[in-house]
């Protein structure tokens, strides 16, 4: 799993990039912004509501419904009961078409997107040429799964802080926090569950065959350590008054 929140350095993440692009998913050196004020927290327009990719549709409303997003239930809930799905400044990821097309094998989608009236901006990167056209629905994190390749999966969220003291506290982020911890607990295969037995205990012992053995034992085990302990305190004792 990877939380890549935006980061306004002149740096690009090649690695994390040349691993994500095998499992179609492009990161945007950006961040997202909302144009509607109904749609942000008041004063801060980089703290946006989002949406929750629709298992039931086939479309979506952001054109990328997955009948297979079925571990966000909790969070689904929520939304249902009235709460709203927020993300704090984000990053926006894209989808690289012509790698999930050359690959039956991959399912790529978005977990959670942004509203049509998002934008986003450039922010960070070497690059500083963004891959977003105005119109485009913004993916804030998204999920990719190789079955041909021992079912690898792959989880990406553009923003860490959701998940901070601060947005627990006021509760802001419940629904997103809550997406998350659903995702990860996907990424977990039980199948590959560490076998750990439950510990067992044994008892040394010791058999005696005959009771002039039994003493010898005793002897050494308890007499002869008590002789050696007299004689230290003897010692001592003369030295002392000496």
């Amino acid at each position: 799993a990877f939380l890549l929140s935006p980061n306004g350095d002149e740096v690009d993440y090649t690695n994390i990039d040349k691993l994500m692009y095998d499992f179609a998913i492009g990161i945007d050196y950006d961040r997202v912004y909302e144009t509607d004020e109904n749609m942000y927290m008041s004063g801060d327009k980089y703290t946006i509501a989002a949406y929750l990719n629709d298992v039931t549709d086939s479309t979506g409303s952001s054109g990328a419904g997955d009948e297979n997003l079925t571990w966000v239930t909790e969070a689904r809930q929520l939304i249902e009961q009235g709460y709203t799905l927020v993300m704090p400044e984000s990053r926006s990821f894209y989808s690289y078409d012509e790698v999930a097309e050359n690959n039956s094998a991959l399912t790529a989608n978005p977990i959670i997107y942004a509203s049509p009236t998002a934008r986003a901006e450039n922010y960070g990167g070497v690059d500083k040429v963004g891959n977003f056209t105005d119109g485009e629905i913004l993916y804030l994190a998204a999920y990719a799964e190789d079955t041909a390749r021992n079912d690898a999966k792959i989880l990406v969220w553009g923003n860490a802080e959701f998940a901070d003291d601060e947005m627990y506290e006021k509760g802001y982020t419940v629904t997103s926090l809550s997406a998350f911890i659903s995702s990860v607990a996907w990424l977990h295969d039980s199948s590959i569950d560490l076998g750990i037995a439950e510990k067992s205990f044994t008892l040394d012992y010791m058999q005696i065959n005959s009771q002039s053995t039994a003493n010898k034992i005793l002897a050494v085990i308890i007499f002869i350590p008590v002789v050696v302990a007299g004689i230290g305190v003897l010692v001592w004792a003369r030295r002392k008054n000496a």
